[in-house]
């Protein structure tokens, strides 16, 4: 059963990494061990999720990072920056007591309103993650390519590329 504390969506604080940390490896484990292995989803999250990287981000001009917190619990996390007139979504993940309650997207909505001269949001998503796809879908994002490599150059991670305008 899930937890329903209502949530508010801050900026991430240096205090907050390691809890975020914890959050992304549990939910990378949730998500995808059944697809891609426990041992290549280790690999992962410790290149992509240790905490001087999560510091990087928080410090990334032109970027948000941030939270959705209960008060006493941080249950989700997304990532986002803007090159040019397009925001990139590199991550959005919610705790998986939480996943199915909003929290995705109060996450993205936020952000949608965070990049003033930006014209459209995109992101990449693994292509068997069947349930963020639902997810962005829902979300008006449309499909407009796809990748071999989400993430990184060399991930062999197949990823479909999707966007949406965020000026109407």
């Amino acid at each position: 059963m899930s937890d329903t504390a209502p949530i508010f969506i801050r900026t991430v604080s240096k205090q907050d990494l390691e809890t975020v940390q914890v959050l992304l490896k549990d939910t990378w484990h949730h998500t995808y061990d059944s697809i891609h292995g426990k041992q290549k989803v280790n690999e992962m999250t410790a290149q992509m999720h240790d905490l001087e990287a999560l510091q990087e981000r928080r410090i990334q001009p032109l970027s948000e990072f941030i939270v959705a917190d209960t008060g006493s619990k941080i249950v989700g996390v997304a990532f986002a920056a803007q090159l040019g007139k397009i925001v990139f979504l590199h991550q959005l993940y919610v705790a998986p007591s939480h996943q199915r309650n909003g929290v995705g997207k109060e996450l993205l909505q936020e952000l949608f309103f965070c990049f003033d001269s930006a014209e459209k949001m995109a992101l990449e998503v693994d292509a068997k993650n069947k349930n963020a796809i639902a997810f962005y879908e829902q979300n008006e994002f449309v499909k407009a390519g796809e990748t071999d490599n989400c993430a990184s150059p060399d991930s062999g991670i197949k990823a479909l590329v999707f966007e949406r305008p965020l000026q109407e």
